[in-house]
């Protein structure tokens, strides 16, 4: 199993991202650091990989930025509100980066 030591931030811990990258790499190591030369990975280990890719990048769902918007009250006035929005970094290059990986 992988550990993400500190996926919190701030100036005491790592940053999500690094923690990410981290763990994602050490997760390669296991899967393929005993290949030797290029064959078909075996089903147990290619369903680790995904098992545990899908565990170690379910975070990004929840990786937001709020923003404001407008919502009408009932009274017929217009307030102005932070709502959550998925950030584009994340949800622009991530199905990119998983479209990459199932084709492996």
């Amino acid at each position: 199993m992988i550990h993400l030591y500190c996926i919190q931030g701030g100036t005491k811990g790592l940053n999500t991202a690094l923690a990410l990258s981290n763990a994602i790499s050490s997760l390669s190591v296991m899967v393929f650091g005993k290949l030797w030369k290029l064959e078909p990975l075996p089903e147990e280990r290619k369903s680790k990989w995904q098992r545990e890719m899908d565990w170690l990048l379910s975070p990004t769902n929840y990786m937001v930025e709020l923003v404001p918007a407008k919502q009408n009250a009932s009274i017929g006035e217009i307030f102005e509100i932070m709502t959550p929005k998925a950030r584009s970094d994340v949800h622009m290059n991530l199905p990119a980066l998983q479209k990459l990986d199932s084709a492996f």
